[in-house]
């Protein structure tokens, strides 16, 4: 038999009075959250006063968060995932910038050669419209020239008939003076000849003066012998007559 079991009085049922272990009982400790800091633990096991970040409002106890506002007291650590993600969107966001760059460059250099390409085609529409101008304004100043030497070849034609007419004139009323006897004949023809400032192509002339002959004979050295006339013609009204010299 062991010292213990002679210690116990044979007989009694009661458990023996257990002694205290060396160095006495330790007063069981609260264990504070993973996320709180050293610093925030009271160094006497006294309770710990936090201060809210977000509404100030002080409070005692050991939860993660404020009792007013429901702020988080402690803020929360990147784990490894985190950070890693982190690094990724940095790296993109990076390269994105890169890209954006280079699109950008390559946007502003199109638009440089849209614009460079824009003036040159509106330089080049220019010279066009001007030479077209130029053209133009040839054609119509060419129009107007054709139109002028018509209107002077028409009247210059008008002139040679009425001239022809004042001929024809003077020839009928010279074949009268010979059926009369007054003149000798025959009359071959009549030729007319316009005075100084009477040209026909003179259109300023508005009268044409003409020294006219109704001719007897005529020389083999073609000089013209007959009887002398002097003839006019009012080209606006288209009036002639005709008187001849003695």
């Amino acid at each position: 038999m062991s010292d213990r079991d002679r210690a116990q009085p044979a007989g009694d049922d009661e458990a023996p009075e257990r002694l205290p272990p060396p160095g006495g009982y330790r007063q069981p400790q609260t264990p504070r959250p993973d996320h709180a800091r050293a610093e925030d633990q009271p160094a006497s096991g006294e309770p710990v006063t936090r201060v809210c970040r977000r509404c100030s409002t002080q409070t005692t106890g050991s939860g993660r968060f404020c009792p007013n506002c429901g702020a988080r007291y402690e803020r929360r650590r990147l784990g490894r995932r985190a950070l890693v993600a982190i690094a990724a969107l940095f790296v993109v966001l990076v390269g994105g910038g890169a890209t954006t760059a280079v699109l950008v460059k390559q946007h502003n250099d199109d638009v440089a050669r849209e614009r460079t390409e824009a003036r040159a085609e509106a330089k080049r529409r220019a010279e066009r419209e001007r030479e077209e101008a130029r053209e133009r304004a040839e054609e119509a100043a060419e129009r107007r020239r054709r139109a002028a030497r018509d209107r002077r070849n028409t009247q210059i034609f008008l002139r040679k008939t009425a001239l022809g007419e004042l001929r024809i004139a003077i020839r009928r009323h010279a074949d009268e003076l010979v059926g009369d006897g007054l003149l000798s004949g025959p009359i071959l023809r009549t030729v007319c000849d316009p005075k100084a400032g009477s040209e026909l192509g003179n259109l300023d002339a508005k009268i044409g003066s003409f020294s006219c002959m109704a001719v007897t004979e005529t020389d083999a050295d073609g000089t013209m012998t007959g009887y002398t006339y002097d003839g006019t013609i009012n080209y606006s009204s288209g009036r002639m007559s005709w008187q001849i010299q003695r």
